[in-house]
Formats: structure tokens, C-alpha cells, sequence
């Protein structure tokens, strides 16, 4: 819209307005992602999706917010002196329109829990997010003369 105001002002107002655009968008890009960012983005890893590989389907709050809470340099396991919560997990995604759901632990269990579904993710995800890059290589520890190598 205010391109349109600015190609009808005439004159140089429409290239500083496109300079002015550009200069946003490269800035948004340059910045730190806002906490809700990255909170999709550290979900979409703890589901497991990444480049050809799906991911588990569903988690519960509890095995969610354990896996948040080991992220190094992530937020989630010291917030203002306490752990994200599961109140405060529903409450950042409910800006996403994702909320908990109760959902059945195993296969034919009877035993239900808190938790979310990935496809709950996928819009947030797809409109939020780059896509999903390749599964991290997970360092493996060297093995030093005369020591036997750890499973």
C-alpha cells in the first residue's frame, strides 16, 4: 500500500520507498528471531523434521519441554530464573493458533497425555520458517590409542 501511495506522489518517492523496503527486509533478516521464532524453530528440531526425514508424529508436553530444556544457548531452560512451562508453551503457541491436544501415548494404548501433534506445526512452520535443511551430523568422540571405542 505504500508503494501505491508513493508511485502516486510521483517524483523520487517511489524509489525511496523501494529503498526504504529493501533496507527493512534486510535488517528483519540480519536480526535475532523473536523468542516465538525460535521456539517454532527449536520445536521443528525436536520434532525430528528436517530435509526428507518426517519426524515423530506427536509428542507429549512433558517429552517436548524435556528435549526444549537440553538445547544449548536456547532460552527454555532458564526464563527469568525458572524453565518454560507448559502454561507458557500453550500460551506462545496459542499466537500461532497451535494448542495442546490430548493424545494417546503408544500404539492401542490407553494411556493418554498432553501434547501436540506435527501437523499442528506445518503451516506455522511453512510460513515462519526457511525450509528444514539437512539432520545435523552428530559429533562422534575419537578414540584414542589402546582405548576401547563407547556404544
Amino acid at each position: 500500500m505504500g508503494g501505491a501511495v508513493a508511485d502516486a506522489a510521483g517524483g523520487d518517492w517511489p524509489r525511496r520507498a523501494r529503498e526504504a523496503a529493501k533496507a527493512i527486509v534486510k535488517r528483519s533478516k540480519e536480526s535475532t528471531p523473536s523468542l516465538g521464532i525460535r521456539l517454532l524453530s527449536d520445536l521443528r528440531n525436536v520434532f525430528g523434521v528436517f530435509e526428507g526425514i518426517a519426524g515423530a508424529e506427536k509428542l507429549t508436553t512433558a517429552a517436548i519441554l524435556f528435549k526444549l530444556h537440553q538445547i544449548d544457548e536456547a532460552p527454555w531452560g532458564d526464563m527469568r530464573g525458572s524453565k518454560l512451562t507448559d502454561i507458557g508453551l500453550a500460551k506462545r503457541l496459542s499466537a500461532y493458533d497451535i494448542k495442546p491436544k490430548t493424545i494417546r501415548i503408544g500404539i492401542g494404548s490407553r494411556d493418554v497425555a498432553k501434547g501436540y501433534k506435527q501437523a499442528d506445526f506445518y503451516e506455522a512452520w511453512k510460513r515462519y520458517l526457511p525450509s528444514p535443511g539437512p539432520k545435523p551430523v552428530t559429533p562422534v568422540a575419537p578414540v584414542m590409542e589402546g582405548q576401547e571405542p563407547q556404544e
